[in-house]
């Protein structure tokens, strides 16, 4: 039988393994361990299939049925194995399920027999999903960078990283912009329980930071929500506000959306009707159609500045601080936010 490993131990030396959930593809789509690849040994439906006859028939019915199942298949797991060690310096394999069981026991047997080189982990995806809510309540010492919308927080968080500083960018992981034009340029959004899984990772990749940064933002991230343990630690951690001018805010905003079609702006400017009411919805709309780009931002700059008051005054004020930032190049205010931190914070 294949060795097996707990999780704490695979997570410390991740690059050791290609890791292999032979879960079917439904459950992959909704949580995975990340760079985690999918090699189903069943279909959505063959699962179905045998987790009914097992219910209704028995364990070695399903088996048999399961047998004939995977039994044609076998050939192209041994390939598709192949194929990600020729693409991969790694050349041993991580196999899990979802509790550690009977799938991932019986594609590392097929796998130890061919040659490989194969380890099981133990407790399966079951394992890992415990383990996330755990690493998701420790107690991360977060600063968290805040300013109006346009005030280039994203780009200065990624120079914040180039400076040595530990960022994860939740954006990024959510695959939004956390604004209703925050799925441009986004291919997908994750669901619920991979955004938590991935997020875990980045905590456990800054476990030994002095300080780890973060944007500050709204709970909810376009269509997943930042976990309520994670959101209270944000809230109650310094808070520093890049104070930038309003005419430096309008031109980061042109740039970073000048390079969408009217269309795509147009699905997203709809959006705000409601909240920026008729006639300034029509302007900005109208404004849009005549490529008048500067003119869409000032009108809903309105609406986002006095929304990021409303949450400013809901914050602890002795835990917030201002840095006023001169520049508009990001690495500038960067290095100045970072010596902000230093002596401040």
């Amino acid at each position: 039988m294949p060795n097996g490993i707990l999780i704490h131990a695979l997570l410390s030396n991740p690059e050791k393994y290609i890791v292999i959930d032979v879960r079917t593809p439904a459950e992959f789509a909704k949580g995975h361990l990340p760079n985690a690849m999918n090699i189903p040994i069943f279909t959505n439906e063959e699962r179905i299939e045998v987790g009914t006859l097992y219910v209704q028939q028995g364990r070695t019915i399903a088996i048999k049925q399961g047998l004939d199942f995977v039994g044609p298949k076998m050939r192209s797991f041994i390939e598709n194995v192949e194929q990600l060690m020729e693409e991969s310096a790694t050349k041993e394999i991580l196999v899990y399920c979802w509790r550690g069981g009977m799938r991932s026991g019986s594609m590392a047997w097929l796998f130890e027999m061919y040659g490989f080189s194969v380890t099981v982990l133990k407790g399966g995806y079951k394992a890992f999903r415990r383990f996330t809510l755990q690493i998701l309540e420790q107690p991360f010492p977060f600063i968290i960078l805040g300013g109006y919308t346009g005030s280039g927080k994203t780009h200065i968080l990624q120079q914040l990283h180039q400076h040595g500083e530990s960022v994860i960018d939740l954006e990024k992981l959510a695959g939004h912009k956390g604004s209703a034009f925050g799925w441009l340029g986004e291919p997908y959004q994750p669901t619920q329980e991979h955004f938590d899984n991935t997020l875990t990772l980045e905590l456990l990749r800054c476990a030994k930071a002095k300080r780890i940064w973060l944007e500050d933002e709204s709970r909810r991230i376009g269509s997943v929500n930042i976990p309520m343990c994670i959101w209270n630690r944000m809230r109650e951690s310094p808070l520093l506000v890049a104070n930038i001018t309003k005419e430096q805010r309008i031109l980061n905003l042109l740039n970073d959306y000048d390079s969408f079609t009217t269309d795509e702006l147009m699905d997203s400017l709809v959006r705000l009707r409601e909240r920026l009411g008729g006639a300034a919805s029509k302007e900005a709309e109208d404004a849009l159609v005549k490529r008048n780009l500067r003119r869409v931002v000032e009108i809903t700059l309105v609406y986002y500045d006095k929304f990021y008051r409303r949450s400013m005054e809901q914050r602890e004020n002795s835990r917030v601080f201002t840095v006023d930032l001169q520049s508009g190049q990001h690495d500038v205010n960067a290095e100045e936010i970072i010596q902000f931190a230093n002596t401040k914070i």
